[in-house]
């Protein structure tokens, strides 16, 4: 009747019917069979065509028993194999899917989008190096290709709404603006489902890329990018009384900071000191990533 009523009206009535791999797969596959078993099929069967403007239909125009112009199904193609396989097993998914696909399966993920979103929004934070770094840490340890885009929405709304921006002070002189891109790093983790007693390691894994070089199309990795990127936060009372100098995985760090037009202090650079025979190293503060990630969570809505 719908479609009838369509025709009247001098249109193609088209049936699109979406999300048919989130119904129950015994309810999918009954609907694909009962369409399947409505197509006139004997004309593949047979010598018969159906010939239009003296060539013949293509499978795809088959005249159908519901009377539509066009039936379109919508649904996620490896979540239908998967549930094929969870029905039938080891039968032919090629085959019995193919009696529905008139030229190929559209491929189209909103996910990738959502994800090129998030590393725009992260080069916007950290710098290049970082970006790269920090945006292969979310592919390796929290599979961020997995994610929905209700899942990527969640990081960025209102994201400044994820932390505080305010005063953090050491000492008399040296104090600095809260919304660092170490606190901004630790709310995407955590808005990414990161529990917070599981932060440190994560980082340890972005200082180990550092560290090893492992992505090969950049040559500038450092160590001390990572020590750029905890910030002001990897400072103490000591470090600061030791111009800066920091001792981390067996390297002595020097950071090095300029103020603002407003008197917060913000980092200007690291620089390893490798010549151990000029500090004692019982006179340089050692960081502790748990320590870190705790003063950085405090600025954590």
């Amino acid at each position: 009747m719908i479609a009838q009523s369509i025709a009247k009206q001098d249109r193609k009535p088209v049936l699109i019917i979406e999300d048919l791999d989130r119904i129950d797969p015994a309810h999918l596959f009954r609907i694909l069979n009962i369409f399947s078993a409505h197509i006139d099929r004997h004309y593949l069967c047979s010598d018969k065509t159906i010939n239009k403007d003296g060539k013949e239909k293509p499978f795809d125009e088959l005249p159908n028993k519901f009377g539509f112009d066009k039936i379109i199904f919508v649904m996620d193609a490896d979540s239908a194999n998967a549930a094929f396989k969870n029905f039938y097993g080891d039968s032919n998914y090629e085959g019995y899917i193919s009696k529905f696909i008139s030229k190929r399966i559209f491929e189209y993920s909103i996910n990738s989008y959502a994800n090129i979103i998030l590393r725009q929004f992260a080069l916007e934070i950290f710098d290049r190096v970082s970006e790269i770094i920090i945006y292969e840490l979310l592919i390796d340890k929290i599979e961020l290709k997995g994610k929905s885009i209700r899942d990527i929405a969640k990081v960025l709304d209102k994201f400044k709404d994820a932390y505080r921006r305010t005063e953090v002070r050491i000492t008399e002189d040296f104090y600095f603006l809260s919304d660092t891109p170490f606190v901004k790093l630790l709310a995407i983790l955590v808005r990414l489902g990161v529990k917070r007693n599981h932060l440190s390691n994560y980082l340890e894994v972005i200082y180990d890329k550092f560290l090893k070089k492992q992505i090969e199309y950049i040559e500038t990795l450092s160590e001390e990018k990572f020590i750029e990127l905890l910030g002001c936060f990897a400072m103490s009372e000591d470090s600061i009384r030791e111009n800066g100098k920091i001792y981390y995985d067996g390297i002595v760090y020097q950071m090095l900071f300029n103020k603002d037009q407003d008197g917060y202090t913000i980092v200007k650079g690291v620089i390893p000191l490798n010549d151990k025979k000029r500090f004692r190293r019982d006179e340089i503060p050692e960081i502790n990533l748990d320590e870190i990630v705790e003063r950085g969570l405090h600025y954590i809505n």
